[in-house]
């Protein structure tokens, strides 16, 4: 996650990703402390890669994400998503 999390909003579908995913979007926080933690993840862990135009998570927006969780398709996503970063890696 240390200097990885963040590139993952530079890709199409990248944002609903992190917010879907199944420890994230399963945990027993609500959604207004589930955006706060997702986005003080991003600032500590990533801060060098959060796009300058990055909005944070608010809990509307959690709310959305949690409603369609990632499951079985969580690997296959990932995937996906970190073929369509630069160089097709973290």
């Amino acid at each position: 996650m240390n200097g990885a999390v963040a590139h993952f909003l530079k890709v199409p579908g990248g944002r609903e990703y992190l917010g879907r995913v199944p420890g994230v979007a399963t945990t027993d926080l609500d959604d207004a402390r589930l955006a706060n933690l997702l986005n003080w993840t991003l600032y500590r862990f990533d801060r060098a890669n959060v796009p300058t135009d990055f909005k944070p998570y608010d809990a509307a927006e959690i709310r959305r994400l949690r409603a369609s969780p990632l499951r079985v398709e969580a690997a296959r996503t990932r995937a996906q998503l970190v073929a369509k970063m630069p160089g097709g890696s973290l």
